[in-house]
């Protein structure tokens, strides 16, 4: 390599061959950079659809849990259980069905939290014990109890509750 010649005002002077030879290692440094940000970049753009992926598949296990669909069954109220087919019982059932909390063929039509919600009171209002059984089977839905106390710990529950409760008193 030549060696750098002062100038007249106290720099150096570099030779053509001198500069195209910095010029050469700039441009390769600058293409092994741009090379190397092209990877991550396109790294980063799997992870994030990864992570989006990831996302939309928890969104959906979270909505399944707050709002199950049961089966569809075609109830009539002989078919109801014990219990849940007395006088009293059907006029909870049919004030739950005009508020639109629960359908025809008494499916709750909300949440699981408020499935259980409503599934305690009418169990208290009715006497009966074995609630989270009866209309587990019933509704076709698992830990009820479990949706209960998750429900007690939400201060929108605690609304629903008063207003389910509002709803079905005096009957």
């Amino acid at each position: 390599m030549a060696a750098e010649k002062p100038d007249n005002q106290g720099g150096c002077q570099l030779s053509r061959e001198q500069l195209a030879s910095r010029l050469e290692r700039l441009e390769g440094l600058f293409t092994k950079m741009s090379d190397m940000y092209e990877k991550r970049i396109s790294a980063l753009e799997k992870e994030v659809s990864s992570v989006k992926k990831e996302k939309e598949a928890i969104a959906g296990i979270l909505q399944s849990s707050i709002h199950q669909p049961t089966q569809r069954k075609t109830i009539k109220p002989s078919q109801l259980p014990p219990g849940l087919s007395t006088e009293k019982a059907m006029l909870l059932w049919d004030k739950l069905i005009t508020a639109g909390l629960i359908d025809k063929n008494y499916q709750p039509q909300i949440s699981n939290t408020q499935a259980a919600i409503v599934a305690h009171i009418m169990a208290r209002d009715l006497g009966i014990r074995n609630k989270w059984k009866l209309f587990g089977e019933l509704w076709n839905l698992k830990h009820l109890s479990g949706y209960l106390y998750r429900a007690l710990n939400q201060q929108q529950s605690g609304e629903f509750m008063n207003e389910t409760e509002k709803l079905l008193a005096d009957s």
